[in-house]
């Protein structure tokens, strides 16, 4: 049978219908570590794709910019895979920018290459998210092109009723009278009761495909009086901040990132990893955590004692701690609430933590009792200024180096935000949020390495290479 070739100009006229997007056509701005014509990835290669925006706003008049849905970035993603074919993707990521005020045409800019920027206290702050892909060689080329698909785990809404109690007036001189009152606060299920829901519908509805990587994305869903569903702000790419005295309320929602093929049920499960509590709190003494690679440290000794599981994520998250109601030395520390809110005038204890999230019952599963999973934390060089840092790029490349320098190969990777606090920001575990002040971020990569338990993973770049220059220093 003579089959006609279908030209390029036949797409272009339309001969044989509307040909297939270019990822140009769908997606918005982009930054890649990736260049044509370069004899080798990084060793830690990487895309950044940012939502395309459909209204612009004006953000000085708190005119609010509009996104498209974080689902058609992942589409914008599998066009630019598609056009990639010798690519794979190991991991996606939800990345965080700030939306700035300019000058061009649009009076909007985001800035891809910047490693931090600055909250406002009192004027509006205005955020995008995008999709980060950490990229591999392909190594079997006769596979059908990698497409990618997005699961969005929420927590379902349940009603909780508490009790208030009135005054209403006195008895005498010395006793009065209150009534009860029953109130109703709607709102959500923990964390884990949706992982649950989640493996409950795999069940009955396989998931189309296999699980690259679960993440959890913190989403404002409230502010002051206005709200929105958590469902509906699950496929929001941007989100603002009106200003600092106004009470936010907050979400986790988990993003599950699969590869799309044959059907399967997989059973997701979590597990977290606080950093050790030194001391007792008292009057006067505020608790104290270890550093963050004590966290690591857990993980390490846990993931040594499992298995028949595979691992698909570890991540930084954070959560409040208070010690105001501290009835015996105890801490109020829920890393399972979905509902947290943000009250003006009031600080806020911080204590980072680990959540790794992992497949059990996983056929083909490497064991992991030989390995010794350690990290390596990579901010950004501090230029000599207010607040300058070098670009995404150079501390991708300083990256590189070090990679190539140590030979090691990557277990895994994350981006994490830290509030700017001097050199040891990256590497404490507590910090305290205060409101009606500025506020620096700073991005920073941590990659995670699982040697076998004889290796040991080098802290700094070996002696002779360039680690400065005049203008800036090295944390």
């Amino acid at each position: 049978m003579d089959v006609t070739p279908v030209l390029p100009e036949d797409n272009q006229s339309g001969k044989f219908g509307s040909a297939p997007p270019s990822f140009e056509e769908v997606m918005g701005q982009f930054v890649t570590s990736v260049q044509m014509n370069q004899p080798e990835l990084p060793c830690l290669a990487f895309i950044d794709i940012m939502p395309r925006m459909i209204k612009p706003g004006n953000l000085q008049f708190k005119e609010l910019p509009e996104f498209q849905r974080f689902q058609e970035i992942v589409r914008g993603a599998n066009a630019w895979l598609a056009q990639n074919p010798d690519l794979a993707v190991w991991k996606c990521e939800t990345v965080e920018r700030k939306i700035l005020q300019s000058e061009g045409e649009s009076g909007l800019l985001v800035d891809l290459d910047s490693m931090g920027w600055r909250e406002s206290a009192w004027n509006c702050n205005c955020y995008v998210f995008g999709l980060r892909l950490w990229l591999t060689q392909r190594l079997d080329q006769h596979q059908t092109t990698q497409e990618i698909g997005l699961f969005n785990i929420t927590p379902q809404t349940k009603e909780v009723q508490y009790t208030r109690y009135c005054r209403a007036g006195f008895i005498g001189l010395s006793h009065y009278m209150s009534t009860c009152r029953i109130h109703t606060l709607v709102t959500y299920e923990g964390l884990r009761k949706s992982i649950d829901d989640f493996n409950s519908k795999v069940k009955a509805n396989p998931l189309p495909g296999s699980i690259l990587n679960v993440e959890t994305a913190t989403l404002k869903f409230a502010e002051g009086f206005g709200k929105s569903s958590v469902e509906e702000v699950a496929q929001m790419s941007s989100w603002h901040e009106l200003s600092g005295m106004t009470v936010r309320r907050r979400t986790q929602v988990l993003r599950v990132f699969y590869v799309k093929g044959a059907a399967t049920t997989p059973h997701l499960e979590m597990s977290e990893f606080l950093p050790t509590r030194i001391g007792q709190a008292g009057f006067g003494k505020p608790v104290r955590f270890a550093d963050i690679s004590d966290a690591e440290n857990q993980v390490a000794e846990w993931l040594r004692a499992q298995h028949g599981i595979r691992l698909v994520n570890i991540e930084t998250r954070e959560a409040k701690y208070s010690t105001f109601f501290d009835m015996g030395g105890q801490l109020d520390i829920d890393t399972d609430s979905t509902d947290d809110f943000d009250i003006p005038a009031f600080e806020s204890n911080r204590v980072r933590f680990l959540r790794v999230f992992f497949i059990s019952a996983a056929s083909g599963v490497t064991s992991y009792a030989n390995t010794a999973l350690t990290a390596r934390t990579f901010p950004p060089v501090r230029c000599k200024g207010e607040n300058r840092y070098e670009t995404m790029t150079q501390t991708m490349a300083r990256i590189d180096a070090w990679l190539k320098a140590t030979g090691l190969p990557i277990f895994g990777v994350e981006t994490i935000q830290v509030l700017n606090e001097g050199p040891s920001s990256f590497n404490k575990s507590q910090y305290k949020l205060r409101d009606f002040v500025g506020k620096i971020w700073v991005t920073a990569i941590r990659i995670y390495f699982a040697p076998p338990l004889a290796v040991l993973v080098p802290k700094y770049l070996p002696v002779g290479e360039h680690r400065g220059s005049s203008t800036c220093n090295i944390f």
